[in-house]
């Protein structure tokens, strides 16, 4: 009992609000601010999102235009176009980002002369590429041969699809021609190309005419959202499937594999679907010699049956990212050097797995 009279007490002896006025919780305005508060960030958004979705659109409705008119100009205006806009802007947005991804990785083996020679044959390749692709879209299969050098990498490319009845990974990178690379394979291979890897550009109209670019000649597009069951599949029907991963993406699993003396995080999906299809991998370059171009076919690399997957994926993963930095020493002037292709740290993944 006088527990609970002091309780009551205790309860009773707060001091009774002033003026008699009953106090209202604090909480209640809270809620109702919050709420105007979110209506309104909502509101934002949703402006924001219709203006992004309305300036993608203008975008793509440009970039359309532009590749209409430019298809039915002829091939020598629109590189001289590409070549002049490429040459003039690309060099003024993304020179410090070359040179210094050049310094970085050849230090002293390549003097400053040399590096603004490399500079500027990259940017010159970059502004032929598009010029091509337009040019093969408008005039077919007849001038996409042309732009081919006779060698024996067609022949090569051949003999292996038939002494393979599943079907090739042909991997590559951002050497030369790399969108043509692929339509050629198509059309001038032993078995049809059954798609290109290739991730989603977030322009939803830029994404589609994209996509009809490629698939001119009946290449379409596979994208590394859709998982990897439709990729096996067309593997095992003995179609081949051409994929660029020599870029650095965080979203994709990969492992770090030194590339020019420094670990580059390097996607492991090509050595995974080589391994689950039993498809070999044969590292392919649409190397440019003066204006046409030459196809380079490396040795296939075969999945190991008596390997681990762990091992393999290492094995196979490091040993495409060789052959890549073989030829990119060969040529340097080649490959895209505006990527930061070291840009993820390992410490980087690291976090990211914690969290």
């Amino acid at each position: 009992m006088r527990v609970d009279a002091e309780c009551t007490g205790a309860a009773d002896s707060s001091p009774p609000p002033k003026n008699n006025v009953e106090l209202v919780p604090t909480p209640i305005y809270r809620t109702a601010r919050g709420q105007r508060v979110a209506k309104q960030r909502s509101q934002a958004l949703t402006i924001r999102r219709r203006l992004r979705n309305v300036r993608r659109a203008v975008y793509a409705s440009v970039a359309r235009s532009a590749t209409q008119v430019l298809m039915r100009l002829p091939f020598t205006w629109v590189r001289r176009l590409t070549r002049l806009f490429v040459g003039t802007f690309g060099s003024l947005l993304h020179r410090a980002a070359v040179d210094t991804n050049l310094a970085t990785v050849f230090r002293d083996q390549m003097s400053l002369a040399d590096r603004r020679r490399v500079r500027r044959a990259m940017f010159k390749n970059m502004a032929d590429l598009p010029a091509e692709v337009l040019a093969v879209a408008r005039r077919g299969e007849a001038f996409l041969g042309s732009r081919f050098l006779p060698g024996p990498g067609i022949e090569k490319w051949c003999d292996l699809q038939r002494r393979y009845p599943v079907g090739l990974i042909a991997l590559g990178g951002h050497i030369g021609n790399w969108e043509l690379l692929l339509q050629y394979l198509h059309v001038a291979g032993a078995r049809p190309f059954g798609g290109a890897i290739a991730k989603r550009i977030t322009n939803p109209g830029l994404n589609r005419l994209v996509e009809q670019m490629r698939g001119r000649f009946g290449v379409p597009t596979v994208y590394v959202d859709e998982g990897a069951g439709g990729m096996v599949r067309r593997l095992r029907q003995g179609l081949a499937l051409g994929v660029m991963p020599d870029q650095d993406i965080r979203r994709l699993g990969g492992i770090f594999v030194e590339l020019f003396g420094r670990p580059a995080y390097t996607p492991i999906g090509p050595a995974r679907l080589a391994i689950v299809a039993q498809a070999p991998i044969v590292v392919v370059f649409a190397k440019r010699v003066g204006d046409r171009l030459e196809l380079i076919v490396n040795d296939p690399i075969v999945p190991d049956r008596q390997a681990t997957r762990e091992q393999e994926i290492v094995r196979i993963t490091r040993a495409w990212s060789g052959e890549i930095e073989s030829f990119i020493r060969a040529h340097p002037e080649q490959w895209m050097w505006l990527h930061d292709r070291w840009r993820t740290k390992p410490t980087d993944v690291a976090e990211r797995r914690a969290r």
